[in-house]
């Protein structure tokens, strides 16, 4: 019997949230008989790929040998799968029992339809990394569903395609340089450029663990890597720019190399400190302008949300001086059709003000440096 849906889950370290995942996947699939094909895509140490191994053997789950590549590994599952609709999982995520049949519906009352966003909810402990996130638009993809009725694209937590529609576009972007990152931005972006739309249904849910979130070392690494990432969405997908108010970042090495000349000129070291306090006060005053407009109680996670988002520019910072290409610093990629419309303005009249304070108190305070050091 030729399977309805095929699953793709790619996997990497982590047996403890696979084996939740498989547990779930079982449930969903007893209304299902053999109609479910469950792929693991697995890149894991070798002890843990034999754990993993017995885990797909146990719950009748097909095991191949993935790639350190996120997207070579997606790949290897497309070219796997016997479906004619692809579902797309993470490891570290467990699904409804109702997640297939609501994937399935949409594609059987629109047949024009290309690909199925479904609904993430994070579930798991709180702790102060994961609640610090929450105050960054990074985790807004995951309720796309919940918030338009065709998306730009999704995230790979909870997506489905028609096969014909992956091979058309010869699947996901494996020249993209990152182990992973951008690739599922990249990969709604193309379905929707060759003419199919991107169904979102709300009542198709995935779960996904917030422990894979809550270190604040590792989601600085995470937001850093997904600047870098932009970097190489900005130069694929040329039709996403948009020009962009100074970076935080960019400002930030120019303030460097302004008091860098100033501590030789004035034989000083003390002038070295100034770039880090008007960066501080940058985003001080951004953390403080973002409390108040979206009348949170707690400046301090409104502060690291913001320094997440000057990690994020400075990934996509770095990757451009480290291409040599000067334009992607005074631009930025428009991810989905409504973000100018809702964050722009905000974002200009925050950026604007915090810029304009912090610079305005840096410089009072070098001219009054510089008097003290001329006394």
């Amino acid at each position: 019997m030729k399977p309805k849906i095929s699953l793709v889950v790619p996997s990497h370290n982590d047996p403890q949230h696979l084996k939740d995942l498989l547990k779930s996947i079982a449930i969903a699939k007893e209304e299902f008989d053999d109609e479910i094909q469950t792929i693991i895509v697995d890149y894991s140490d070798n002890e843990i790929e034999i754990i993993n191994k017995e885990m797909c053997l146990k719950y009748r789950a097909e095991y191949y040998k993935g790639h350190r590549k996120v997207t070579v590994s997606r790949n290897i599952g497309i070219n796997q799968a016997k479906a004619e609709i692809i579902l797309f999982v993470d490891s570290d995520c467990t699904i409804s029992p109702q997640l297939f049949e609501e994937h399935l519906r949409v594609y059987k009352t629109n047949p024009k339809i290309g690909g199925v966003l479904g609904l993430t909810i994070f579930n798991g402990k709180d702790n102060n990394a994961w609640k610090i996130m929450e105050l960054t638009p990074f985790v807004t993809p995951f309720q796309f569903a919940n918030m338009m009725e065709y998306a730009p694209w999704g995230t790979c937590t909870n997506i489905s395609f028609r096969k014909d529609v992956l091979k058309k576009i010869n699947g996901f972007n494996e020249n993209l340089p990152l182990r992973l990152g951008g690739e599922d931005v990249d990969l709604g972006w193309r379905v929707n450029n060759i003419g199919y739309k991107i169904k979102c249904n709300p009542k198709a849910i995935v779960y996904h663990t917030k422990d894979t979130w809550s270190s604040s070392l590792r989601n600085i690494k995470k937001v850093f890597r997904w600047g870098r990432a932009d970097f190489y969405l900005f130069k694929e997908h040329p039709q996403k720019r948009a020009l962009d108010i100074p970076k935080y970042s960019f400002l930030f090495i120019l303030n460097i190399l302004v008091f860098i000349s100033l501590s030789i000129v004035f034989k000083s070291i003390i002038f070295l400190v100034f770039p880090v306090i008007w960066l501080f006060l940058v985003i001080l005053f951004d953390a403080y302008l973002k409390n108040t407009i979206l009348k949170q109680k707690n400046l301090a996670k409104q502060f690291i949300a913001s320094l997440l988002l000057f990690c994020f520019e400075f990934g996509f910072l770095y990757e451009s001086l480290k291409r040599g290409w000067i334009k992607p610093i005074f631009m930025k990629i428009l991810h989905s059709p409504n973000q100018l419309m809702s964050s722009w303005e905000r974002d200009i009249v925050v950026k604007c003000w915090s810029i304009t304070i912090a610079t305005l108190i840096v410089i009072i305070t070098t001219l009054l440096v510089s008097l003290w050091i001329f006394q």
